[in-house]
């Protein structure tokens, strides 16, 4: 599938002291959207957020994983508090994953990261019921999967709450879906959210880290399927699977 990404990362402080990290990641036919922001005020956020996302690159290039499977994100991410937990240079950190299937949007989420799927139409929070507490890292994260069926066309977005902690959600929806600025690409878009959570200054309050993924949309995705997606959004409300 055809896919139009974009990544931006930027701080407060110097790079080298900034705690969120984003990554991109294909997997055979599916992309994956990785977000994770270690927790300040407490040693090893960074170090937290590098061996979280490390983890799941290494999930994703392996064979054993199904990214099409909400309760394989489930258990990915336990696996990953524990490692964490277990990590003596590790703190906490926040992850939201999505990846990007033939058929369906699907991941998995703890903390304030968070994942929106965003068309004209308005904006569906995949992160929505999501627990903000515990944090990965201490072996006792709420894991909040999710599974949404590919809807026809939009954008996806998964951003640390830099961005969503600081921008109103009008504005993101704006930012993403102006037809003023179709042509200029997600890069550009990419920069324009992260302006949004900026002072007059121009100085950022936190940490931002953005992905963005656009695919072209097709027929075979549109119908009876495009038209359940509308009637979900700005319900404010996750897709969300209990697993036990």
């Amino acid at each position: 599938m055809p896919y139009e990404t974009a990544r931006f990362l930027d701080s407060y402080r110097p790079v080298d002291a900034a705690e969120d990290r984003a990554e991109l990641m294909p997997a055979g036919d599916s992309l994956v959207l990785a977000v994770a922001d270690g927790v300040g005020g407490q040693p090893g956020g960074g170090p937290a957020a590098d061996r979280a996302v490390a983890l799941v690159r290494e999930a994703v290039t392996g064979e054993a994983l199904r990214p099409d499977r909400p309760e394989a994100w489930y258990h990915l991410f336990h696996t990953i508090d524990a490692a964490l937990r277990d990590a003596p240079d590790a703190g906490q950190t926040t992850l939201a994953v999505v990846a990007v299937t033939p058929r369906r949007l699907v991941g998995a989420s703890v903390g304030d990261s968070g994942a929106w799927w965003v068309n004209p139409d308005g904006y569906f929070d995949l992160t929505g019921g999501q627990e903000r507490k515990p944090y990965l890292g201490q072996g006792m994260a709420q894991v909040v999967p999710f599974s949404l069926p590919r809807p026809a066309a939009g954008t996806l977005l998964v951003a640390s709450d830099g961005l969503f902690k600081y921008a109103q959600p009008d504005r993101i929806l704006d930012t993403v879906t102006d037809p003023a600025h179709a042509d200029d690409g997600l890069d550009a878009t990419a920069k324009r959210l992260a302006d949004l959570a900026r002072l007059s200054s121009g100085q950022l309050l936190d940490d931002v880290a953005i992905l963005l993924c656009r695919r072209t949309p097709d027929a075979a995705a549109g119908g009876w399927l495009a038209g359940r997606v509308r009637r979900w959004l700005h319900r404010g409300t996750a897709a969300t699977t209990t697993l036990v």
